[in-house]
């Protein structure tokens, strides 16, 4: 029995993943953040891939909003070209939401994404300031909407959220 129990330990060890309840391709802890990109960066700058748009970008260093600034993210459905969409939107806090709306305000024109871990969600182009309610993830299947959407609350609480 000792041998057993010693035995079903070390196969459930050998991998961090299973014993911690998380996947491999999602860590139990990510992070939510709204980045500029970096149209100048070098050469050698790390960059993020972004699957939805066959795309890579370099992010600036500054982190223009975060989880800490989230206050609740939804998901809600809307006709789109004769289909049913699904978009992420998160509302921002009330300290966070003056300083959002004026970093956008001074980017119009420029690229942002959005990075739930090491992935972009999305990306977009400010048009003009935003305001408390944000963009996550526009215009989703109804799975990709519900699998980001636990993602972005489970970073906004700090990974306590299941």
């Amino acid at each position: 029995m000792r041998l057993e129990c010693l035995a079903a330990f070390l196969l459930l060890s050998y991998n961090p993943a299973i014993v911690s309840g998380q996947s491999p391709e999602h860590p139990k802890c990510e992070t939510l953040q709204f980045r500029f990109v970096d149209e100048s960066s070098p050469s050698g700058a790390r960059r993020y891939v972004d699957t939805s748009q066959n795309g890579e970008y370099s992010l600036r260093d500054t982190v223009v909003l975060d989880g800490r600034g989230i206050d609740s993210i939804r998901v809600t459905a809307h006709r789109f070209l004769g289909d049913t969409v699904w978009d992420v939107s998160a509302r921002v806090i009330p300290a966070a939401a003056r300083a959002w709306g004026d970093a956008t305000a001074s980017h119009v024109g420029q690229r942002i994404v959005v990075l739930l871990g090491d992935e972009i969600v999305q990306t977009a182009i400010i048009e003009s300031r935003i305001g408390a309610r944000t963009g996550i993830r526009l215009n989703a299947t109804h799975r990709v909407a519900d699998s980001l959407a636990l993602r972005a609350r489970r970073a906004v609480a700090g990974c306590s959220a299941s």
